[in-house]
């Protein structure tokens, strides 16, 4: 997976590069194996640099899979929590797609096994 990291009203530390790029390869086991390789878009900041408490910090990430694009913003106190709650959002976003997915699939086979059946007793 590739991951592109942005930092918007804060600069980048090795630390949370790696934290963020480890936790969206997480992702990878709800992408599967595909054709292309999946890009992830990450944006690490703080909304301003007037605010000192709440929830300043926020993390957005897009991920591209083979033409779909997959997007989730959170914010938190933290930079770490920030980053923890928009894995969970984009895992949930992928998981609910490749639901709808395998659903598709079971509705279209059921369709045609229901057509042949028809067929056969035609």
């Amino acid at each position: 997976m590739q991951i592109q990291f942005k930092g918007t009203n804060y600069e980048l530390t090795s630390d949370m590069t790696d934290l963020a790029t480890r936790k969206v390869e997480g992702l990878q086991k709800y992408v599967g194996k595909t054709g292309s390789e999946p890009l992830a878009y990450v944006d690490l900041g703080k909304h301003t640099e007037a605010h000192h408490t709440g929830a300043i910090w926020y993390a957005d990430c897009n991920l591209d899979v083979e033409g779909k694009r997959y997007y989730a913003k959170a914010e938190a106190e933290t930079l770490r929590s920030a980053i923890d709650k928009m894995v969970a959002e984009l895992a949930k976003e992928l998981h609910s797609a490749k639901k709808k997915h395998e659903t598709m699939i079971r509705k279209g086979g059921g369709r045609v096994k229901a057509f042949f059946r028809d067929f056969r007793n035609a």
